[in-house]
């Protein structure tokens, strides 16, 4: 199977501790926001951050409005970048086998 990516996808995420990280690879045009839909089961959480690939912490601004998260960056990331997106002192309330569902879109 081959995929051939021309615009902004979601590369990974993972549950790290208490902290729920998002990476989005941007391809094929630069990134100027990124819209996320939390699910239910990590409506809480304390803050989030955006860095890039090498942890380097990239200035945007951020917003939260019930389950949707703004990120409005600063100046627009570049293609061929990764950023990654943590949620930092997330309370996630699973049941064995759930799994988390979540929509991020990107402009």
């Amino acid at each position: 199977m081959f995929f051939s990516f021309n615009s902004p996808f979601i590369s990974s995420s993972e549950i790290r501790g208490e902290n729920h990280l998002i990476r989005v690879m941007v391809l094929g045009m630069s990134l100027q926001d990124v819209m996320v839909l939390v699910p239910p089961q990590m409506a809480k959480f304390r803050s989030i951050t955006v860095a890039d690939e090498t942890g380097k912490m990239i200035p945007a601004k951020i917003e939260r409005v019930d389950r949707r998260v703004a990120v409005v960056f600063n100046q627009p990331v570049i293609s061929g970048k990764t950023i990654e997106i943590n949620f930092s002192d997330t309370d996630i309330t699973m049941e064995e086998g759930e799994i988390l569902l979540y929509s991020v879109t990107a402009k």
